[in-house]
């Protein structure tokens, strides 16, 4: 997924912008003043506008995410990126309306209730608001006290960079204790609650994405999944780095993505400095039992990771690897085709 900010002709994409303030007389109030950004992800998914108040202080005016991709974690991946674009920024500000679906997505990004615009909805909207059935009468004004988003540039550029700061460690603690204490607790039959969970947890989650617990993960919004994604018990995810992950990928249990490392000079590891390099994990992927994938690796389509290897350098597409470190075996062929394992056959039905 890229973002993208529009300079020109902005209003190319009004459909978006009326999902966020359906009101275009109230959207060119802010549109020309504020910095336009999209998500574009094989065509454009979600949008946002954030205007400058004063110093050191802006708002986010308008966002919104094309109902087909709601719950993929497109608006929170925007709301990510303008608090790391706008690096002046000490205080992000977003209105909105009294609606419990969107005031718990800011809340889950971060933001905390700051103040009230009694009846704005009815003072400057030529039409009774609504959303989920309620009408819309104040204005719920949030606010997010950033830090010093250099630092978090930092965790994705391959510098190295100290972990422990105790700013980014006030970011990141949270997002671990959610994904141990809450989504691990919640009833593998509730499928509709852990996906939920998911898209809050992970940068993106595809439709069908399952991942059994226990899972862990030192960031989670790191990490980009495709549709129909399987991962089985004790899913690790170290993704201090970015992760991207494809269609119809199946990761058996016990396996680990590492995206960060540790120095070799003995006196940089005593500082307890670390780097990232991102993982790329390619469609239709299948990542045997206990496989560890190391930093900086890609997979590519099709391929098969043997159970147990070491994943230390990138595995070519439509190839079966294994091993510790993990090397290429031979090509998926014709063979492939006929038996599923060794000399079984795969049935007629299957074909």
């Amino acid at each position: 997924m890229k973002i993208i900010k529009v300079e020109n002709n902005k209003k190319k994409y009004l459909d978006l912008l009326l999902l966020g303030d359906e009101q275009e007389s109230m959207i060119d109030l802010y549109l020309d003043k504020g910095d336009m950004f999209v998500a574009a992800d094989n065509g454009v998914k979600a949008e946002c506008v954030v205007v400058k108040c004063e110093d050191r202080v802006y708002e986010l005016k308008n966002i919104a995410v094309a109902p087909e991709f709601q719950r993929m974690g497109y608006g929170k991946k925007l709301v990510e990126y303008i608090l790391s674009y706008y690096n002046d920024c000490d205080t992000m500000y977003v209105g909105t309306g009294d609606s419990e679906k969107t005031l718990n997505f800011y809340k889950a990004c971060g933001f905390k209730e700051s103040h009230r615009v009694k009846n704005f909805f009815v003072d400057n909207y030529d039409h009774p608001m609504f959303e989920d059935g309620k009408q819309l009468v104040d204005m719920i004004y949030l606010k997010k006290e950033t830090t010093n988003m250099d630092k978090f540039k930092k965790i994705l550029s391959g510098e190295l960079y100290d972990p422990m700061d105790p700013e980014i460690a006030k970011e990141q603690f949270p997002k671990i204790d959610k994904i141990i204490l809450e989504y691990n607790n919640i009833s593998i039959n509730d499928t509709e609650k852990r996906e939920k969970m998911l898209a809050e947890i992970l940068g993106r989650a595809g439709k069908n994405c399952f991942i059994l617990s226990p899972f862990s993960a030192t960031w989670g919004c790191n990490t980009y999944v495709g549709d129909n994604f399987f991962a089985n018990f004790n899913f690790t995810l170290i993704d201090d780095a970015e992760v991207h992950i494809g269609n119809n990928v199946k990761f058996g249990p016990n396996v680990t993505i590492v995206t960060a490392g540790h120095p070799i000079y003995p006196e940089l590891r005593e500082k307890g400095i670390e780097y990232n390099l991102p993982v790329g994990i390619g469609n239709n992927v299948w990542i045997g039992a206990g496989v560890i994938v190391l930093p900086g690796v890609t997979i590519g389509d099709n391929s098969v990771i043997g159970a147990g290897s070491v994943v230390t350098k990138d595995i070519p597409p439509n190839t079966v690897a294994v091993g510790s470190p993990c090397r290429v075996m031979r090509e998926i062929g014709e063979k492939d085709k006929k038996y599923y394992y060794k000399d079984m056959e795969i049935g007629s039905e299957w074909k």
